[in-house]
Formats: C-alpha cells, structure tokens, sequence
C-alpha cells in the first residue's frame, strides 16, 4: 500500500472542542443549583481570537465571535498604556459577562479608526440631508394660499413704485391722489375760509402777525 491513498487525519475544530466543553462546564454549575450558594459576582468569558500576524484575520474573528455571542462588531480601543486592540467591552449576556478583544498593530489601528470615522459621517450627513428635506416639506405645507409674489406684485412695496401705479391708472372715482400741484378750482371759497395768518408774538389781546395785530 502506498502512502497516495492514505487519506489524512481530519483536524479537530477547535470551536466544536471549546463548545463541547463550555457544556460540560454547563452540566458542572447545574450541580450548584438549590445549593443555596450566594450569586457570582462575576462571571466572565473573555476571549481573545485572532492572529499575531494578520490584524485582518484579527478583526474578522472578533467580529465573528462577538457577533455570534452579543450580536454587536469590534471595535478600535486605544489603551492606557499607548497600545491599541480591537474588540468589544465587557458586556452582559444575561448572567455572564462576554468581553472579546485582541491587541493590534498601531497602523492598522489608526486606518480602521480614521475609516470608521468617515463612514460615520456619511452617514450623519445623509441624516443631515433627510431632515433638510423635511424642513423643506414643512416650509411649503405653512405658507399661504397666496404667495409672497403674488403680494408683491398686488402692493408694490416702495413708494416710486406705488407712484407710478397711481398715475398710471385710471380712476374713475376721482378720488386717486397726487404730489402734483392741482390745477386751479373755479368752486368759489367761503368768506370764512380766510388764509391763516401766523405770528410769533402774543400781547395778551391777540396774535402779532408780521408786526400788526
């Protein structure tokens, strides 16, 4: 027999051995249950996928993990001490607290960081867009049945143009009025329509116009 046709061992999925085992560790907590024991203050998994070698291979199985146990992608966090990693915090998963995180290089970091941020402001501006448009919407549903142009040309707004409207118009009520002098009025003038005489001087008797009383 040749070794070409001896089929290869099949590798063990690591996965499947992590998940047979985190039932077992299941099976073991069941022991404690009516054991009357006080509640964990913490229980935790923390895990740490990913490769030292590949920051991509890294984020993708960050990702792939924190979405499979807290539905949520990673992140980049800058830590305390100047080094970047990329995951989730800690966070509740009912009574189990799940942190997933792996460290990653500065460059890579800095990349991710800055293209997440562009696509968050894309994002926050199609938001912006949309709220726009709907001030735009709201601006046309308040104005009036009769638009500002339709004003304008109804009133004219300055005195010139309001002018011209008038002296160019024919008003059959007479009643249309003018800055220019009328012409004379033949309609005689009551005796008691006397021109007003003014003076500047009162001497306790009556009004001193032009010198004479």
């Amino acid at each position: 027999m040749t070794t070409e046709n001896v089929q290869p061992a099949e590798q063990p999925d690591h996965f499947a051995e992590i998940a047979a085992e985190l039932r077992k560790v299941a099976d073991d907590i069941a022991t404690l249950v009516g054991s009357g024991l006080p509640k964990p203050r913490q229980f935790q998994l923390n895990i740490q996928p990913g490769s030292r070698d590949d920051d991509n291979v890294t984020a993708d199985a960050v990702d792939a993990m924190a979405g499979a146990l807290l539905g949520i992608r990673g992140r980049v966090r800058k830590m305390s001490g100047g080094a970047y990693h990329y995951g989730v915090d800690l966070l509740p998963r009912g009574p189990i607290e799940v942190v997933v995180y792996q460290g990653v290089s500065r460059p890579w970091a800095l990349r991710t960081d800055v293209a997440a941020a562009k696509a968050e402001l894309i994002e926050r501006e199609a938001e912006l867009e949309k709220a726009r448009a709907r001030v735009a919407e709201l601006e046309r549903a308040r104005k009036p049945l009769v638009s500002d142009e339709t004003i304008r040309a109804a009133v004219p707004a300055t005195w010139n143009e309001r002018k011209e409207r008038w002296e160019n118009s024919d008003d059959p009520t007479g009643l249309s009025y003018s800055r220019e002098p009328d012409a004379d009025d033949p309609t005689p003038v009551s005796p008691a329509r006397v021109p007003l005489r003014s003076g500047s001087v009162v001497d306790g008797v009556g009004l001193v116009a032009d010198g004479r009383l």
